[in-house]
């Protein structure tokens, strides 16, 4: 029996690796939001709008829509998405270069 302890203790312990792992991924899936907007296309016309929504259902049941409205504004800011990393990166080379006219300089 004292021969199977170390194999009984890391199976246990895989085990409760992978319940905590599951429940810990489950939570996550729950708390996202069921509906998400793919593509959204706005027409403006003088005389009408016209809307494209495109919405993908990320759950298993179906969602029922009631209500579009939050989606009608007749103007919209787009920006473009800035890279964090790439911003990180130029500011660590600056400093670089900074600390080597400094050191220079002396």
């Amino acid at each position: 029996m004292a021969d199977y302890k170390y194999v009984v203790d890391a199976l246990s312990s895989t085990a409760a690796l992978i319940a905590i792992i599951t429940v810990l991924w489950s939570w996550f899936k729950n708390s996202q939001m069921p509906l998400k907007i793919e593509r959204l296309v706005v027409h403006n016309k003088a005389s009408e709008s016209t809307y494209i929504i495109v919405i993908k259902n990320s759950k298993t049941y179906p969602v029922n829509i009631k209500s579009s409205a939050c989606y009608t504004k007749s103007s919209y800011k787009v920006e473009k998405k800035t890279i964090k990393n790439q911003n990180i990166w130029i500011h660590y080379l600056y400093r670089i270069i900074y600390l080597l006219i400094m050191t220079l300089l002396k």
